[in-house]
């Protein structure tokens, strides 16, 4: 399922896959540190074609492409998942040169807003147990720890939806991920 619009923010973009994002998106996938944090594996260029052709035809699962809002690049991507009640939320911050520097928080935001106006009352994710810095960021977008799974090795976070005063949209974070 693709947004049914592009989300706009003042630095990021989320919209739709397209075929001219598949050169950053198996390039990402290849980073050691991804398939680590986010238990990702390399793929080829047709591979992910399929896989967000898939994904674009989806009913359950909505994805969007991050796009850096000034230069149109590509720096991640963010998902929600619906096909097991609670959208299940997923983000991947690609580029190494963007990671920590507030994108992320804003493209939670733009997803968490839509979730809202798609009926979610509640966003779930998942985090590897040893990815202390998405377990952290989930923390600051206001997620609660709910539950370990043990078999999958991973945490179990929640965020009732609401009025999100003192979001990250608020704070006016203004660190540019370089060229």
């Amino acid at each position: 399922m693709r947004p049914p619009r592009d989300l706009l923010g003042e630095r990021v973009l989320l919209t739709g896959f397209r075929e001219e994002h598949a050169h950053s998106y198996v390039t990402w996938l290849a980073d050691p540190y991804i398939q680590r944090m986010a238990g990702e594996q390399a793929e080829s260029r047709q591979q992910v074609l399929d896989r967000h052709r898939a994904w674009s035809d989806s009913t359950t699962f909505l994805e969007a492409i991050i796009l850096d809002r000034e230069t149109r690049a590509p720096i991640g991507d963010v998902s929600l998942d619906f096909s097991h009640g609670d959208p299940r939320f997923g983000i991947m911050i690609g580029e190494p040169s963007c990671r920590r520097r507030g994108y992320a928080a804003e493209a939670f935001e733009l997803m968490a807003r839509l979730a809202r106006e798609m009926g979610a009352r509640l966003i779930v994710a998942e985090v590897y147990d040893w990815n202390e810095g998405s377990m952290r960021f989930h923390e600051r977008m206001g997620f609660r720890r709910v539950r370990h799974d043990d078999a999958l090795h991973e945490w179990v976070y929640e965020l009732e939806l609401g009025d999100r005063p003192g979001s990250s949209l608020a704070t006016g974070m203004d660190r540019r991920c370089p060229a």
